[in-house]
């Protein structure tokens, strides 16, 4: 296709070579008024932007030149957009739009009063939006000629156009193909005086395909808008501000299929409206006693403006665990909300997507999901929850978490002293409303001051300076924010302008943990240490010199910790020494050096209280083993449940003891304060955690001690492992009758036991062989102590496995499947079970990491 452009710098062509059909009543009718592209072969002038004077414009259906018609085409993005002079256009018989969009045909034409497209060609037309945008001017228009089957978008069709009220002729177009009508009469009408009648009558269009109606009549100031049945979303901001909206309830149409959680009925309608309904068919929301659910009750979505509640309590129903955002919508009827034990407050970011629908995203506040539920603008003074609930406890009109320890919810509009009560020791981030705009309107305007007490000791960053702003903002004025804390608390004091400052605890420690000296100094200030100078005993291999803290010293933003180090100096004499030896099982290890005289070593299992186990083992001199350095190991076997207990060894030599304690638990100590590798701290932190599980999973259980179990045979052969892990819990099975029952071992290796039917026709002579036929490693048959029952033992399962299916085929027999932490869960009784799995998996990675 060949174009040219006609240049409107070669004014000389242009009036010589192109005339227009029509000398010129109105701006429009000569091309030396517009800037435009000409289409010889398609026969068309693409009129770009009208550069003429005129506050009048008729587009001309065609212009003539060399004797030919060219058919006019208006790009509609650029050809009248932003033109501020223009009063009037009327587009001729037949003018078609470029790439059929009459997107922002008339965009910021803020002088515009008349259009009239009773002549334009408007078929096929697929985009109409923002095509009145900003229109300010513009009072009346006739739409009755417009073909809108083809379009898909009118978003901000009538956006700004805040004098609009004669819209006329739109209200039986086909809108079949319509999908978004995002902002299409936001702002419309919204400065036409109160008692000229602005109605909006989609009640004939097809709005079933609509995937995006956000903020479609924000700051719509029409005393009616009526919506079809087929209406299927109401997206967010839909009705947003929309204040002028006649009539004592609002009915959801029965095609809704999503309703926005932003703004989408907030600041709606008149103090006239007292109920909102769900048209009969509709299935996805419900409306009970006038206030809008989702249909399956869990989530809230909007209380009407007015609707009154008897003594201004409104218990929100069990079962909802979602408010929509602003739901309250400005009631200032309710004082008093009292949540559901199936509600459960959570900070919500800005523009979670959780009150998101396409691109539309509002312009939600951070806060909790409660806080920007009731927002600022409604009565609510006062928070409460029942004796039941789970999570929760509440304090004259203030919520707290069920154990007194934490401030949650703090209303916008709570109007007593908030006197905060003795035991809580933080207050969460925005459990009172804190974001910097939401003081207008008299926020906590009511609320005399605060009591901080004794055992605080945290408060969110965001909630300390709402604290100060409300304390500054009233200061010297009759309705002062007082600040007062309770004797005895060390984190915060008062300025002298009587705002709330921090105070923090240093604490100097040792490289042990030991606690050389503590300070409670202002936000801010420098830290310094006047104690003695910290000290580290020699061990086995080195000697410790002081060498600094672990950070220079700085600044204080928080609690902080300095931890002394030390430089090591190497030992060259023989020495004993102690550390903690991993494999499949974990162990102390005591590397000691030949004695004089030696008679023999002894290993003694301390427990928790102290208490020595009477079990010991003794190794005379001739049973151990010497390297060419005359050092010999002794291994004592500690079970995961008893890592923090101590081991004791004592060697004999000419008739005197020496004697050694250690534990896992303090070489775990020892590694992670050390400046060891990152494998290895994790490692070590691991064992901690995977002891301290096995711990509380075994506590008060005085047969799992490492002394009583020596050997695997000894565990197997004997009742104590089985009887402490009370395999009563284990799940039953039934596969053909063969397999009677499974257990779990929660070693440092777990260790799995599949117990067979002796009828199932397995003999002692069947074993060997089918280990062969065994897909995983270690396993063996022993028979069950004081039953027939064959007992299938299955190790070598890595920990970190733990999380992966294992099957186990045998010919003749079948095969067995088990996920090992599926089947820990299915034995749990109680989290701590649970918990001990968790630790198991963490503490088989961090090995596996270490060791790879």
């Amino acid at each position: 296709m060949k174009k040219r452009v006609l240049s409107l710098l070669l004014a000389a062509f242009v009036v010589l070579t192109l005339l227009p059909t029509a000398a010129a009543q109105t701006g429009g009718s000569s091309l030396t008024e517009w800037n435009y592209t000409v289409d010889e072969e398609a026969g068309t002038v693409t009129l770009t932007k009208y550069i003429g004077s005129a506050d009048a414009v008729t587009v001309p259906a065609s212009f003539e030149a060399q004797d030919r018609n060219y058919a006019a085409v208006l790009a509609s993005q650029t050809v009248f957009r932003g033109n501020t002079a223009l009063k009037s256009v009327k587009i001729g018989a037949g003018v078609r739009f470029l790439n059929n969009s009459m997107r922002l045909l008339f965009g910021d034409c803020t002088a515009l009063t008349n259009v009239d497209l009773s002549d334009a060609e408007t078929t096929g037309v697929v985009r109409m939006d923002y095509m009145f945008y900003n229109c300010g001017a513009l009072k009346a228009v006739d739409l009755s000629a417009v073909d809108a089957a083809s379009v898909t978008t009118i978003r901000a069709i009538f956006s700004g156009c805040t004098h609009l009220s004669g819209l006329t002729g739109f209200e039986n177009w086909d809108t079949s193909s319509l999908e978004n009508m995002s902002f299409a009469f936001n702002k419309f009408a919204q400065s036409v005086s109160a008692d000229v009648r602005v109605k909006i009558d989609l009640r004939n269009w097809d709005l079933s395909h609509i995937n995006n109606s956000g903020w479609c009549f924000q700051n719509c100031r029409a005393q009616q808008i009526l919506l079809p049945d087929n209406l299927s979303m109401m997206s967010a901001g839909f009705l947003n501000h929309a204040t002028r909206y006649e009539g004592t309830s609002f009915t959801v149409p029965a095609g809704v299929k999503k309703i926005g959680y932003a703004h989408t009925l907030y600041d709606f309608a008149t103090n006239d409206l007292t109920e909102i309904r769900v048209a009969e068919g509709n299935t996805n929301y419900m409306a009970v006693d006038g206030v809008l659910y989702s249909a399956d009750g869990r989530e809230m979505l909007a209380v009407p403006r007015n609707k009154p509640f008897e003594n201004g309590v409104f218990e929100i129903p069990e079962g909802v665990d979602f408010l929509g955002e602003l739901s309250f919508s400005r009631n200032y009827n309710i004082h008093t909300v009292i949540l559901p034990d199936s509600y459960e407050i959570e900070y919500v970011p800005i523009y979670d997507d959780r009150y998101i629908i396409f691109e539309d995203s509002g312009n939600l506040n951070a806060g909790t999901n409660l806080s920007i539920a009731i927002y600022c603008y409604t009565g609510i003074t006062d928070y409460a929850v029942k004796d039941t609930n789970p999570r929760y406890a509440s304090a004259d009109g203030i919520i707290y978490s069920k154990d007194m320890k934490h401030v949650v919810a703090v209303p916008a509009r709570y109007n007593k002293a908030m006197d905060i009560p003795e035991g809580v020791t933080h207050w969460d981030r925005e459990a009172m409303w804190a974001d910097g705009s939401s003081t207008v309107d008299g926020l906590l305007a009511n609320c005399s001051g605060v009591t901080i007490p004794s055992t605080l000791k945290a408060i969110a960053n965001d909630q300390f300076a709402m604290l100060n702003r409300l304390h500054a903002n009233r200061k010297n004025t009759s309705n002062p924010f007082t600040i007062t804390i309770a004797e005895g608390n060390t984190a915060f004091y008062l300025d002298e302008n009587g705002s709330l400052c921090r105070s923090f605890t240093v604490t100097w420690q040792n490289w042990d943990g030991e606690v050389l000296m503590t300070q409670v100094l202002p936000e801010g200030a420098t830290p310094a240490y006047d104690g003695d100078e910290p000290t580290r005993p020699e061990d086995n291999a080195y000697t410790y010199t002081f060498a600094g803290w672990n950070k220079a010293p700085a600044a204080i933003k928080g609690d902080t910790v300095y931890t002394a180090t030390f430089s090591k100096t190497e030992k060259t004499e023989q020495q004993d020494w102690m550390s903690v030896r991993i494999d499949d099982r974990i162990y102390i290890k005591y590397t000691l050096h030949n004695r004089e005289n030696l008679e023999s070593v002894t290993i003694a299992y301390l427990g928790q209280n102290g208490v020595e186990v009477p079990q010991t083992k003794t190794y005379s001199a001739d049973e151990l083993t010497f390297d060419e350095n005359g050092m010999f190991e002794i291994l004592a076997e500690v079970a995961p449940a008893q890592i923090g207990d101590t081991v004791k060894v004592t060697i004999l030599a000419n008739g005197k003891p020496t004697e050694y304690e250690y534990s896992v638990a303090k070489y775990c100590k020892y590694l992670i304060d050390g400046d060891y590798d990152l494998n290895v701290q994790k490692l070590a932190k691991a064992t901690l955690e995977y002891g301290q599980a096995a711990n509380d999973y075994f506590a008060g259980m005085e047969f799992y001690h490492p002394s009583q179990i020596t050997t695997i045979e000894d565990a197997v052969d004997g009742a104590n492992i089985y009887e402490a892990q009370n395999l009563d819990n284990h799940m039953v099975v039934t596969t053909g009758g063969k397999i009677t029952g499974i257990s779990f071992m929660a070693l440092t290796q777990p260790k799995f036991r599949f117990y067979v039917n002796p009828d199932c026709g397995l003999t002692e002579a069947d074993f060997v062989a089918l280990n062969d036929k065994i897909s995983v490693d270690g396993v063996r048959f022993v028979k069950r102590e004081g039953t027939d029952e064959i007992m299938l033992e299955v190790t070598g399962i890595q920990a970190e496995d733990m999380d992966n299916v294992i099957t186990i085929g045998i010919d003749g027999f079948g095969e067995i499947s088990f996920c090992g932490n599926d089947f820990a869960n299915l034995l749990a009784k109680d989290e701590s079970t649970r918990t001990l799995g968790t630790a198991l998996y963490l503490y088989g990675a961090a090995a596996k990491a270490l060791f790879a």
